[in-house]
Parts: C-alpha cells; sequence; structure tokens
C-alpha cells in the first residue's frame, strides 16, 4: 500500500510530459475504478448521539469519509456534521461532546432556554432542544399529546432547533460549501410510495432542515412534515405541491440505502453506526464480541430466531411499519459499529 500511495505521489509530482489534464483524468478513472468510502448513520432515537463519538474518532484520525448518509436521528447528526467545513467541523463537534446535561428527545426546553435569556451558539452546535428540563408534568404531557395527536413529541420544537443550527441551506448550497456529500433517507406516509435518498444530485433544491425532521419523525414519536425546497428566485416552497408529507425510511421497506448509495457515489465499503437500541441485539454476534459465553450466545440465537420470524411477517406484509426495521437484514456494513447499552442505561432515557 505505501508503495502504490509513493507512485502516485510521484505522478502528480512529476514534472513528465504529462499534462495536468492528463494526470487529472487518470486520478479520476483510477478513483472510479477503486471506489470510495461512506459512512451510515443509522437511527437511534436518544442513542443516536453515540453517532457524535464515531463522527469525533474518525475526524480525529483523518478517517472521515466525504460522503455521509443518516436515517432517522442519524440523519439529523449527519446534517449537523455536513454543513461544517475542515476547518469548522473541530469546533462543531467540540461543542456537541461537552454536553454536561441528560440528553433526552423532550424538546420542551428550547422555549425554556429562550425565556432564560440563552441564545442559539454563534459556533458550534446547539443541542439544547434535546435537554431534559425536568420531569414535573412531562410524561403528562406526553401522553396527552399521544391520545390526542398520535405522537409524543412537539415536532415544531425540533424544527425551531434545527433550522437553528442548520438555517435554510440546500443540500447543494451546502455541497457547494463544505464539499461532504449529505444523504438523508425518508419515505412518504403515502402507501406503497418509494422511499427516497435526498442528496445534492436527487433533491439539490430540499431544505437540510426539512429533510432532517422528516427523516427524525418516526411513528409514534414526532408528527410527518413537509419537505421544504428553494424555487429560483429563492422563495421557500413545499417540494411536493400535493398533501404528501414524509417521515423516516424503515430499511425493510426499499432497497438498502446502502445500494443507492453505491449507484450514485461509486461506494464499494460502508462504515456503519447502528444506535437503533432494538437492532443492535440482532447485530452478528461477531462483529459485536468475538469472546462471548454461552448465555450470551444462547440469547443470540433466540433474537435470530425472533428476527427470522419479522422477517417472514413483513415478507407476507402482516408486519406493522413501526416494527419493519427489526426485520431488516441488511443492518451492518463493511466496519458496524454499536454502542455498548446496558439494560440500565435503557432504563434511564425511558
Amino acid at each position: 500500500m505505501e508503495e502504490v500511495v509513493s507512485q502516485l505521489g510521484y505522478i502528480a509530482g512529476t514534472d513528465s510530459k504529462l499534462n495536468p489534464q492528463v494526470k487529472l483524468d487518470f486520478f479520476n478513472d483510477t478513483r472510479q475504478s477503486f471506489g470510495c468510502s461512506a459512512l451510515v448513520l443509522y437511527g437511534g432515537a436518544t442513542f443516536g448521539l453515540y453517532h457524535i463519538g464515531v463522527v469525533k474518532a474518525l475526524n480525529q484520525h483523518g478517517l472521515l469519509p466525504r460522503i455521509i448518509s443518516g436515517t432517522g436521528v442519524g440523519g439529523l447528526i449527519a446534517a449537523l456534521i455536513c454543513i461544517h467545513t475542515d476547518d469548522e467541523l473541530p469546533v462543531g463537534i467540540s461543542k456537541l461532546i461537552d454536553i454536561r446535561f441528560v440528553i433526552s428527545l423532550d424538546s420542551y426546553c428550547i422555549y425554556e432556554s429562550v425565556k432564560i435569556g440563552i441564545q442559539p451558539q454563534a459556533e458550534g452546535i446547539n443541542l439544547k432542544a434535546f435537554t431534559k428540563k425536568g420531569t414535573k408534568g412531562n410524561t403528562r404531557r406526553k401522553i396527552t399529546r399521544f391520545l390526542k395527536h398520535g405522537y409524543l413529541m412537539d415536532i415544531k420544537v425540533l424544527e425551531e432547533c434545527v433550522q437553528a443550527n442548520v438555517g435554510d441551506l440546500t443540500f447543494e448550497e451546502a455541497y457547494a460549501k463544505t464539499k461532504r456529500i449529505l444523504n438523508i433517507s425518508v419515505s412518504s406516509t403515502r402507501k406503497f410510495e418509494v422511499p427516497q435518498l435526498l442528496n445534492y444530485l436527487t433533491a439539490p433544491n430540499v431544505l437540510i432542515r426539512s429533510a432532517a425532521c422528516a427523516s427524525t419523525a418516526s411513528m409514534g414519536l414526532y408528527d410527518t412534515v413537509n419537505l421544504l425546497a428553494k424555487d429560483k428566485n429563492g422563495k421557500i416552497v413545499q417540494w411536493n405541491p400535493t398533501t404528501v408529507k414524509w417521515t423516516d425510511a424503515s430499511p425493510a421497506e426499499s432497497e438498502s440505502p446502502l445500494t443507492r448509495l453505491a449507484e450514485l457515489f461509486n461506494v464499494n465499503h460502508f462504515i456503519v453506526s447502528q444506535a437503533n437500541p432494538y437492532i443492535v441485539p440482532f447485530v452478528p454476534k461477531s462483529i459485536r464480541s468475538p469472546g462471548e459465553g454461552v448465555f450470551v450466545k444462547m440469547a443470540h440465537i433466540i433474537t435470530s430466531e425472533f428476527r427470522h420470524r419479522l422477517f417472514q411477517l413483513e415478507q407476507m406484509h402482516l408486519l406493522p411499519r413501526m416494527l419493519r426495521g427489526m426485520a431488516d437484514e441488511n443492518v451492518s456494513g463493511n466496519v458496524t459499529i454499536v454502542p455498548d447499552l446496558s439494560i440500565i442505561l435503557c432504563a434511564n432515557v425511558a
């Protein structure tokens, strides 16, 4: 590998008869044949904030791919990362990591922050919408909202938080600024509608903030939202002029986002950060830990059988939409990173 790098450096730096255009064509063709890597951030709700640590570690070692895709809260984290240049990214990640409060998805805290005079941060990423303002009345509000509207959280507060951090950038504008390729998976609420992978090629004028909120709007957690876009005059309009609304895309509803990324950007190596708490137990045992005991092996057999039955129900179209992600067969990539989730941690978050 070192010899290959040395020879490529020689071709790039030598003053031979090769003109710059020939060199550029050579390196473009070489990159196309060799392929590239992509980072995929899968959901996780509150646990989706584990993605921040993955991004920080990769960035510190110079391994952060230029292509980043996200689903659910992973789409929100991907959006917050891809709007920052290389110079801005360390500051933004540091702001994300320096969180000294309990993380939750009760977005009411942003109103409390404004009320006491806390304004959005001038630099870095403001995650105050994810802080828990207190337990007083918290459960009652959620239950009341769920019974009345069918979802637990207030999507308007999340939209306000995302807009404060992302602004009105479109996918195309973000790519022009950072050269990072942001991909966010969303799905239509209409039955049999094909989920879409939004990026600067498939949806250049779509606002990133609306796509991030749509990807986070899972059934029962947040209400569905409209995708917004900029027209030729810069005016913000609905991307789809009909009454179609958008929500998070279940991996089992269509071909994997990994397949679509490979088609669009010649990606052949995937780094997957899997933070869905109901998916982590189904990740192959060899990926999670090679030295597990007999009880863990038996638990893996049970979860594998359970997942197989779910997959059968999904094939017969008998599985509820919110459970389809558990039946997905493609939850891992070439490198799969999962958090070490304990029962105590899950109970604290719940």
